[in-house]
């Protein structure tokens, strides 16, 4: 039977809406990590596991997947998606599980720097992620930047540098710990997100992932 790239139905009947319900849950997302963080971990009593934290979070992504194939194939769809995953496709399954675990261990980092910063302090210094997901972008992939964007990269890493430079004194927490743990996450998410670019974008990889069957 032939193949075809398809988009799932769900995510085609409204693209406006999505996108915004996209951005609108990404913003809610990155500001309350930082502060649900820094809350729990300013709470008396024993403090929970950022291994066990990050574990949890991975599971609650792989039920959420599973459960939107569902909604979208039937449990068949997602027994035949299994099955193409790990019995006829396992060089793809594989090499898009790169990005998943080095997104597993910068959330690790992330969950070790926002013990040891403030919630300021952690979301500007997270914001690396940026510059560095730009540079990544041109080596690996040959994007071109143009003066602006590379202007406004300048800046943002400035302003880092400075709120940085001034130090942390809002928590009696390790400053570089802290530090080294967001920037060398950010560094890992900018990587994640430029493999996952490239792979996404390589045919014959997109071809054997995302494929469906034709009925």
């Amino acid at each position: 039977p032939k193949s075809a790239l398809v988009p799932p139905k769900f995510f085609m009947a409204s693209s406006g809406f999505m996108k915004w319900m996209s951005l609108a849950l990404l913003i809610a997302q990155t500001l309350g990590f930082g502060m649900t963080l820094r809350y729990t971990r300013l709470c008396p009593g024993p403090r929970f596991s950022d291994l066990t934290a990050v574990i949890c979070s991975e599971f609650v992504k792989l039920v959420a997947s599973c459960a939107m194939i569902v909604a979208e194939s039937g449990t068949n769809g997602l027994a035949q998606s299994l099955r193409h995953m790990l019995c006829e496709e396992q060089r793809s399954t594989a090499l898009m599980g790169i990005p998943g675990v080095i997104y597993a261990a910068q959330n690790y980092l992330y969950f070790l720097g926002g013990s040891n910063l403030s919630v300021t302090m952690y979301q500007v210094a997270k914001q690396t992620a940026i510059p560095a997901t730009a540079v990544i972008s041109v080596v690996c992939l040959g994007k071109h930047v143009d003066a602006g964007r590379w202007i406004a990269l300048l800046v943002l890493t400035a302003g880092v540098a400075i709120v940085t430079l001034h130090g942390d004194t809002v928590v009696s927490g390790n400053l570089t710990v802290g530090l080294s743990c967001v920037l060398v996450a950010s560094v890992c998410s900018a990587f994640a997100s430029v493999f996952t670019e490239a792979m996404i974008k390589s045919e014959r990889c997109s071809r054997e992932i995302f494929r469906k069957p034709a009925k």
